[in-house]
C-alpha cells in the first residue's frame, strides 16, 4: 500500500478504537465500516493499520493480517470489479493461512469450473465453505485474520 500514513499524534483515539476492536476476537462485531468524504484521512488511517498490524503479525497469536486491497479510482477497472476484489482476497489469506489454503486447493481440484465460476458461486465454494470447514473441524488454535480494503467505492 503506497498510501501515507497518519502523521504521529494524530487520529489516535481513532487508531486507538480500531486496534481495541482488532484485538477483541470475542467480538460479535467482525465488521468495522470506515466511512467520511474524500480527502478526510481514511486512506491514511487504513495504511497506518496495516503497518501495525505488520508488526503486530511477530508478536501475536490470536489475530493477524489476513491481507490488504486497494481499489484505487485511477486504477485499471478490473481491479475494481467486486469478482476481483473477493479473488485477491482468498489469494492472499490462502498466503497467510495454509489450512485454508489446503482446503481451497482441495475445492478446487474437485470442481475446475470454479475458475471461471460467477462470483456468488466462487464467494461460496472458495471462502465461506473452506472457512466454515476450518471453524468447524479445527483443532489448532487460528489467528483471526483482518483484512483491509480502502477505497471500495
Amino acid at each position: 500500500m503506497n498510501k501515507p500514513s497518519c502523521l504521529p499524534g494524530t487520529c489516535v483515539t481513532l487508531l486507538e478504537t480500531l486496534q481495541t476492536w482488532i484485538c477483541d476476537i470475542t467480538s460479535d462485531s467482525r465488521l468495522f465500516w470506515l466511512h467520511g468524504d474524500p480527502g478526510t484521512g481514511k486512506s491514511a488511517i487504513a495504511a497506518t493499520l496495516i503497518k501495525w498490524l505488520i508488526g503486530q503479525n511477530s508478536n501475536n497469536t490470536s489475530f493477524k493480517l489476513g491481507g490488504k486491497y486497494v481499489c484505487q479510482r485511477d486504477s485499471l477497472v478490473t481491479l475494481r470489479k467486486p469478482q476481483t476484489v473477493l479473488l485477491g482476497i482468498i489469494r492472499q489469506l490462502c498466503d497467510n493461512c495454509v489450512p485454508y489454503r489446503t482446503k481451497v486447493v482441495q475445492r478446487l481440484h474437485q470442481n475446475q469450473n470454479l475458475k471461471g465460476a460467477d462470483m456468488g458461486n466462487q464467494f461460496v465454494q472458495l471462502l465461506q465453505t473452506p472457512l466454515l470447514q476450518l471453524q468447524s473441524g479445527s483443532t489448532e488454535d487460528l489467528p483471526c485474520y483482518v483484512f483491509i480494503i480502502d477505497a471500495l467505492d
